[in-house]
């Protein structure tokens, strides 16, 4: 019983330590009754700023075949806007761009349907950018599409777009002296994370694998020597 404790207590303190993404979850609420379901809450857009209650909406552009079109809009003064859009039975079939000197200049989509956008702010001061996002929905129920911030460094790969650690725009020359390797330039041991852009720390993780493995040891030791 107190071997299977301290495995348990080892294996919480390792999952704690390890990075996950953090979506921004979106509920919606029909309080016109006129069909268009707008965010009950803001949802932080990280160093971006944030979509105000009411500025993501959805309305059914076809009922009939479960199309919907979304609409975001949020105030930014960045450069470049990073994040993604994760869908929650639902397709995301386009994503389009608004907004006076916004461009979409990448989109990556990986094989769970979650699509990765780059936007470039070519204004000099604050605007606003709004997204359009047709879907379709893949089920009865739950098609929800959620919005969560990405990090702007070294691992987006854009061509002819390079940033380092920091989001800073650089250039090419700038990139391949600053992200030559794939690890952060001030400390080789952390490996940057290509979905949160947030770091693993692999020295925290090899330490608690060794602890398990001494956990491991130290038990079968101690039932030898009670069978004697």
């Amino acid at each position: 019983m107190k071997k299977n404790i301290m495995l348990l207590s080892v294996l919480a303190t390792l999952l704690f330590a390890l990075p996950s993404a953090v979506n921004a979850a979106t509920s919606f609420e029909d309080n016109d009754g006129d069909g268009v379901y707008e965010n009950a809450s803001s949802i932080s857009m990280g160093q971006f700023g944030n979509i105000a209650a009411g500025d993501m909406t959805w309305t059914y552009s076809d009922e009939e075949e479960g199309i919907k079109t979304w609409t975001i809009s949020f105030e930014t003064s960045h450069k470049f806007i990073y994040f993604s859009l994760i869908p929650s039975s639902v397709s995301i079939d386009s994503v389009t761009v608004g907004g006076t000197g916004f461009a979409k200049v990448g989109q990556d989509s990986s094989g769970d349907g979650i699509a990765d956008i780059l936007i470039e702010n070519g204004n000099s001061g604050s605007a606003r950018v709004t997204v359009t996002v047709i879907t379709t929905d893949t089920a009865d129920e739950g098609c929800q599409l959620n919005v969560s911030p990405l990090n702007l460094n070294c691992s987006v790969n854009i061509p002819g777009i390079y940033f380092d650690d920091n989001g800073n725009e650089i250039s090419a020359e700038e990139y391949q002296e600053v992200c030559g390797n794939t690890t952060t330039p001030d400390d080789p041991n952390d490996v940057p994370n290509s979905q949160t852009g947030s770091v693993v720390p692999y020295v925290a993780i090899g330490g608690g694998l060794l602890a398990i493995v001494a956990v491991y040891l130290f038990s079968r030791k101690a039932n030898k020597v009670y069978k004697i």
